[in-house]
């Protein structure tokens, strides 16, 4: 059951009509953007998560943009929902229009999964492969499988990864190349230092879009 089953539209159009968060409310100050986690009323898990870009991705495979006040926050994506908040020492509380309310609690910003589409932002190696438009990076939702090919299209090339907390191995067939690179969980990025000698630092940033 997702999101919106459980949270209804009554009170979007307040909301909407609210003033915006002002410039003072901003991410280095907002205890919102972070990541939360918390259940619906049928138990499953729920997943709020905000970026440095001033995103909210909510369990979903599309980001999804979001306006919010001090007290209150409408989303509109893959799930849409408009509710309002308060915080209780160190929890969210979510309070629906139905009269329900979701407690949240916090997660590290590791704990961020790093399965989906990525685009490498890539030095001379790459835009040799990708004729100028980089690198697609794909890590399989479920299992191990990630493949990789140029971003201007071409074969994909197949293999398997591995991550051990902040360090992430990527083993690509049949030769068994190794790309090593590091977590950075603020930027829900992945930094190669360099993929082929020569190649220079690469950036894989996640790609919102639908998995193949």
């Amino acid at each position: 059951m997702r999101l919106r089953h459980i949270l209804t539209w009554a009170v979007l159009a307040t909301i909407v009509e609210a003033e915006p968060a002002t410039a003072q409310f901003q991410q280095d100050t907002n205890p919102l953007f972070q990541r939360w986690v918390g259940r619906n009323p049928t138990n499953r898990p729920v997943f709020l998560d905000f970026y440095g870009d001033s995103m909210v991705v909510v369990n979903d495979v599309f980001v999804s943009s979001f306006i919010s006040t001090r007290d209150s926050l409408v989303v509109f994506g893959d799930t849409s929902f408009a509710v309002s908040y308060e915080f209780r020492l160190d929890r969210m509380l979510i309070h629906n229009a139905d009269g329900s309310t979701m407690t949240m609690s916090t997660q590290p910003l590791s704990a961020r999964p790093i399965f989906g589409g990525r685009i490498g932002e890539w030095a001379s190696w790459f835009a040799r492969l990708g004729n100028g438009r980089g690198v697609t990076l794909e890590i399989n939702r479920s299992g191990s499988r990630a493949r990789w090919r140029p971003s201007a299209g071409g074969f994909w090339r197949q293999g398997e990864w591995d991550r051990d907390a902040r360090t992430i191995v990527f083993t690509w067939l049949p030769d068994s190349t190794e790309w090593r690179g590091s977590y950075d969980a603020a930027g829900h990025q992945i930094l190669f230092e360099e993929i082929q000698p020569g190649g220079g630092v690469a950036i894989f940033r996640r790609a919102y879009r639908e998995e193949d």
